[in-house]
């Protein structure tokens, strides 16, 4: 059975705390405005993920909740590791190997650039030229072997990549 997998880069953060590490930055105003409808449009348009591994930052923490509070993914199955926190690519693909194979459809909760590069290498779609806050990616293996072993050398089919001003434009 083919695989499925998400990526998803955390909705907006703020910088307005003075003192405060990065890995404890809040969302700001917009990711509080993105998240929601985000999450609500994952819901409506795309198959629930078995499994969610998710940075531990609270910002990437603040963005998975609100999949679970849409209905996307259930609660209890999103899974947060502090080495998704500013993650390579190469981090992002080894978490992904480790994966039951059983799992079919994945989500990882993420940031850049570790994020971008992992689409990139995956869809090798290089007109892309950012992956903005709150982006999802949705990709399925076009080889159909089935695993998530050596994910990173084989094709991947971008079949939809959404983000806040795209579906939302600000007037």
């Amino acid at each position: 059975m083919r695989k499925k997998l998400y990526l998803i880069r955390h909705a907006k953060s703020s910088w307005e705390s003075i003192g405060m590490s990065d890995w404890e930055r809040p969302l700001n105003d917009r990711g509080l405005r993105d998240g929601p409808r985000m999450a609500q449009y994952c819901q409506q348009h795309f198959q629930p993920p078995h499994a969610v591994l998710s940075s531990d930052s609270l910002r990437t923490r603040s963005t998975a909740q609100y999949f679970i509070s849409s209905g996307w993914v259930p609660e209890g199955s999103i899974q947060f590791f502090n080495d998704l926190y500013m993650a390579s690519a190469e981090d992002i693909f080894h978490r992904l190997t480790e994966l039951p194979q059983d799992v079919t459809t994945a989500a990882i909760v993420a940031h850049n650039p570790g994020i971008y590069e992992a689409l990139l290498r995956l869809s090798q779609d290089f007109a892309i030229s950012k992956f903005p806050t709150c982006g999802i990616a949705q990709l399925v293996d076009s080889s159909d072997m089935g695993t998530w072993h050596n994910l990173d050398h084989r094709p991947w089919h971008l079949e939809s990549f959404v983000y806040p001003r795209k579906l939302y434009p600000v007037p």
